[in-house]
């Protein structure tokens, strides 16, 4: 169906490395839009939260043409990062525990 990954877990505490982390997903193209990878995120960031008692924070990104993944992002609670970083290709996506926000 797809893939996803739970990436860049940091023991670094500068900048608050050691509270973030980055996911990332890809859906083949047959299982798409019927909700699958929208409940299959939503359960990854509860798994992440309470697996990890540290990570306050959720990264992502996405290429800046892809309408269907910023609309997910959105719809699971991801914000748009305009602030971190800036790419000419990629659009970045922050969530924080439902606690700090």
């Amino acid at each position: 169906m797809g893939i996803i990954h739970l990436y860049d877990l940091s023991l670094e505490t500068f900048a608050q490395n050691n509270r973030r982390a980055w996911i990332g997903f890809a859906t083949k193209n047959k299982f798409r839009n019927n909700g699958i990878t929208t409940e299959v995120i939503q359960y990854f960031i509860s798994y992440i939260f309470a697996s990890y008692p540290a990570i306050n924070f959720i990264h992502t990104m996405t290429f800046k043409e892809n309408v269907f993944a910023k609309k997910l992002l959105t719809k699971v609670g991801f914000s748009k990062d305009i602030e971190e970083r800036v790419s000419k290709i990629h659009e970045f996506y922050l969530l924080s525990r439902p606690e700090l926000s």
